[in-house]
C-alpha cells in the first residue's frame, strides 16, 4: 500500500518510546547527566563529558553508551537526586 496515510500512521506505530537524559546539579559543585540506559556521569568544574555529548543550547545530549540522542531533562534540586526517574 502507498496509500501516505497508512504509511504515516503505520510509522508513529513503530517508533520507540520517548526518552530522556536527566541533567542534574550534584553535591559539592558537580554536575550529573544521567541516561534511561543506565549510563551516568558526574563531572566538576569544566571538565569534559567523557560519556555524553550534550547541546545545552539545542536541549538534546547524545548518550555515548546506547547511542541515543535524546531531550534534556532539567532536574534543578540536588536534594532529590534522580528519584524521580
Amino acid at each position: 500500500m502507498n496509500d501516505p496515510i497508512f504509511t504515516t500512521a503505520n510509522t508513529l506505530m513503530d517508533a520507540p518510546p520517548h526518552s530522556k537524559i536527566l541533567y542534574s546539579p550534584g553535591p559539592h559543585d558537580t554536575r550529573i547527566l544521567l541516561c534511561e540506559c543506565s549510563n551516568q556521569e558526574v563531572i566538576r568544574g569544566e571538565a569534559a563529558w567523557k560519556r555524553f555529548q550534550p547541546d545545552f543550547e539545542q536541549d538534546t545530549c547524545r548518550c555515548l553508551d546506547c547511542e541515543a540522542t535524546s531531550p534534556l531533562s532539567y532536574h534543578d534540586n540536588p536534594r532529590r537526586h534522580f528519584r524521580t526517574l
